[in-house]
């Protein structure tokens, strides 16, 4: 193997682990093939990344490789850092026994390559038999990088003040407690460590109701996210006058230099964090605050601000997360927090708050910073809950109520600009004395030319569509009225045709009332299996369509739209 020199082995931050293995395995099934005999293989992954990067081999692809080779006789090992290790090794095929995480950091490094090589050393001694047992347990059941990582972080843990044994009880990956994070953050606040007040909000229920908010304004939130991202941040850093002079009004993509100067859409490292956020808490099944941290950390992200810059420089000294966050009331938490509702819309519990806190936290350790993601965290929950918009007032003092009791009274803030240059003083309060007048003056400036539209007013595709809609009701209706004309014609046929019939039940005693409410029960169940066969044919239609969609590429070519050419259909009980 050449000398490790730049720039054959320059590191570029991404980590194709499937490709990575993949290859590993064809290469060694070469090598297998040209000794032409056995061997005993041990083939080992130390990663302190997640895949991010692979194109060649997919997960499904290597945990099907990986299971062959084991029912060959192959040992898979699997150390990891910066991640859910278990997880991670259970989705390429590796068994739990033969799985360690360790610290990312030099010590923890030692500990795991010391660890390896006294498994190493013990498999190769062992038996025939100790062997066989090795290959589904090969660090038998002593992990001492692991039990390393798990005592310096539990430490670091007990320093706050926080009991650690019961997450220690719970399997790796699982959700941690809700009392958890709210008993870390109390222990943090009251230690002077997160800069924070753990006011009465904290030990409130969430503003929102369980179960009471549409999936698919959730969905609508995080896409908004990514395009608002994608539409501010070529501007982002400039005052709304500088914004005015250069751009005017933004109604597009601006040309980004990322892009070769093209005018599409880029999201930023903001769109990057609030995603991983919302994928660690999928997987974690609620927030794991450590975790999260070196999740930030240790992945490559494009645009990086100067306080997350400062976090990942700190953090990478072994330095805890409360300690590495900046002392930054910059936006970047905020443009990040919104996931951090979704883990509690279905249980609507006090946890939400602290959670809200500690993921700001992470990276921006300021009162004004945690205040703002508190109280914006908690108007996303409301707002999607929420059967019609709020009154224009309703924001500025909701914002005043959630964040007075996080940010406190002694906050000293300035704006950078505009008409409220000599302000000084918490966030809140500015939003509750600056925020109305200034809004009342921008009306008043404006007069008659100021007009405030939502998007449903200014979006001419959603008018057209609500139009559609409105006609495909009435088609609806006429076909309802068909069907039940048809209905009524082949009742009234039955009756006619059974004159005799009627005539002889009426004999044997049954009342006209009985015998109408006969032939009522027989065209109910005509209708009733009609409607299930034509619900059952449109279900086997639209299915398969809200999957692969129908392409009206060709027919719209030449037509500029703000849709997709592809239309995907989406079954409703308002379709059915």
């Amino acid at each position: 193997m050449p000398t490790a020199t730049l720039p054959p082995y320059q590191p570029r931050g991404a980590t194709p682990l499937l490709d990575a293995l993949g290859r590993l395995v064809e290469h060694a099934d070469a090598r297998l093939k040209r000794l032409g005999r056995e061997e005993d293989q041990i083939v080992v992954v130390y990663s302190d990344g997640r895949e991010n990067a692979s194109r060649s081999w997919s997960r499904e692809r290597l945990f099907t490789a990986i299971t062959e080779r084991k029912r060959e006789g192959w040992t898979f090992v699997f150390l990891g850092a910066n991640q859910d290790s278990y997880a991670e090794a259970r989705g390429i095929g590796i068994d739990d026994g033969s799985v360690q995480d360790f610290a990312a950091d030099r010590h923890g490094h030692r500990k795991a390559w010391r660890s390896l090589g006294r498994a190493v050393r013990e498999y190769r001694d062992a038996s025939h038999d100790e062997r066989l047992r090795r290959k589904k347990a090969f660090f038998d059941g002593r992990k001492e990088a692991e039990a390393d990582h798990r005592e310096r972080f539990s430490a670091g843990r007990r320093e706050a003040g926080v009991d650690d044994r019961d997450r220690a009880r719970r399997p790796v990956g699982s959700a941690p407690s809700r009392n958890d994070n709210r008993a870390l953050l109390r222990a943090l606040a009251d230690d002077g460590r997160l800069s924070l007040r753990f006011g009465e909000i904290f030990e409130q229920p969430a503003p929102f109701r369980a179960g009471a908010v549409s999936w698919n304004r959730v969905r609508g939130m995080m896409f908004g996210l990514a395009i608002g991202d994608a539409l501010g941040n070529t501007s982002e850093g400039q005052l709304p006058s500088r914004r005015w002079q250069r751009h005017g009004e933004i109604r597009d993509y601006l040309p980004n230099p990322h892009a070769e100067g093209r005018a599409v859409g880029l999201p930023s490292d903001d769109t990057q964090l609030a995603f991983w956020t919302l994928e660690h808490l999928v997987e974690c099944g609620g927030l794991h605050v450590e975790r999260l941290a070196r999740t930030f950390a240790s992945r490559p992200i494009f645009g990086i601000g100067h306080a997350v810059t400062e976090f990942r420089e700190r953090f990478s000294t072994g330095r805890p997360w409360w300690e590495a966050a900046a002392e930054s009331a910059g936006n970047g938490a905020l443009m990040r927090i919104a996931p951090i509702t979704i883990p509690h819309l279905g249980t609507g519990d006090p946890a939400f708050w602290s959670d809200a806190a500690l993921c700001a936290a992470i990276t921006h350790n300021d009162p004004g910073s945690i205040g703002a993601c508190v109280a914006f965290a908690g108007m996303l929950g409301e707002l999607l809950a929420v059967g019609e918009p709020p009154s224009q007032g309703w924001w500025a003092s909701r914002y005043v109520e959630l964040a007075r009791g996080v940010e406190g009274d002694d906050a000293r803030y300035a704006p950078r600009g505009g008409e409220s240059i000599g302000y000084r003083g918490p966030i809140w309060r500015f939003v509750q004395d600056q925020v109305p007048a200034l809004a009342e003056a921008v009306r008043d400036a404006a007069g008659d030319r100021l007009e405030v539209r939502s998007w449903t007013e200014e979006n001419a595709m959603y008018r057209l569509f609500q139009l559609a809609t409105r006609i495909y009701d009435i088609i609806a209706l006429v076909f309802f009225l068909l069907a039940t004309t048809v209905i009524v014609n082949t009742t009234m046929m039955v009756v006619y045709e059974r004159m005799r019939e009627i005539g002889t039940i009426a004999a044997l005693g049954m009342t006209g009332a009985q015998i109408t409410r006969l032939f009522f029960l027989e065209a109910l169940f005509i209708g009733v299996a009609a409607a299930l066969a034509g619900v059952g044919l449109g279900i086997a239609l639209v299915v398969p369509l809200s999957q692969v969609g129908i392409d009206y590429t060709e027919a719209m070519e030449g037509v500029e739209l703000n849709m997709s050419n592809i239309i995907y259909p989406q079954l409703s009980l308002r379709s059915t």
